[in-house]
């Protein structure tokens, strides 16, 4: 076999491959999120019956369309084909537990916040044992609910050896220091980020941030 022929095989090898993670993640996404909810409403509704039917679907079918990015990038970021993919699920119930809380999350959150998913996703597929699937649940009840302005804040502290001020943040953010408040109370009660105990107020990464930023720089 010539290496023309060679790499022709292994071009269409790895097309086949994507084309199969694909179809395997938009399968798993429909069946996590539900079928198709059109049926529902009859030829006879009342147009306006219709056209709200219209806007849920289109609200349905783009949180699928998030949940299957996120999965997507999972598959490819943990190399695992799909046949194996499914063995694993069906092997492992805690694992497959996990999974779906994954790509019921992904479906409802951020592009930012589904980029920290697609790795944990990544992750989790590759887990050694107990513990470390452990830790990865951790990390994703701790992400439950962030929004993309919560990311950038951690981000933004990653970048910034750890640590800014209230008025740093607000000004690389563009976002007045008073609207920020509810953000940065949220990521201090979760743990993300705590007060250095300086005036004025200057905002650091605890140890679960640290984690947080390290998945973030990797994008």
């Amino acid at each position: 076999m010539d290496q023309e022929t060679e790499r022709s095989i292994k071009s269409e090898a790895a097309i086949t491959s994507v084309e199969v993670g694909s179809a395997t993640a938009g399968a798993l996404v429909g069946f996590v999120l539900g079928g198709p909810i059109g049926a529902a409403v009859g030829a006879a509704a009342p147009p306006l019956v219709t056209r709200s039917a219209q806007v849920v679907i289109r609200a349905v079918e783009r949180r699928k369309a998030r949940a299957e990015k996120v999965l997507a990038e999972a598959l490819v970021r943990s190399s695992i084909p799909a046949e194996e993919l499914v063995s694993r699920l069906d092997a492992d119930d805690a694992l497959a537990d996990h999974f779906t809380l994954l790509i019921q999350l992904a479906a409802d959150s951020d592009p930012e916040v589904g980029e920290v998913l697609s790795y944990i996703m990544a992750e989790t597929l590759g887990a050694r044992d107990a513990s470390d699937l452990d830790r990865l649940m951790l990390l994703t009840d701790e992400i439950k609910g962030l929004r993309a302005i919560h990311l950038r804040i951690v981000r933004f502290l990653g970048a910034n050896d750890r640590r800014a001020s209230a008025d740093e943040i607000a000004q690389h953010l563009h976002i007045p220091r008073v609207e920020l408040r509810g953000a940065v109370r949220e990521l201090e009660l979760r743990g993300v980020i705590r007060d250095a105990g300086t005036k004025p107020v200057v905002w650091e990464l605890r140890e679960f941030g640290l984690g947080l930023a390290a998945f973030l720089a990797r994008g």
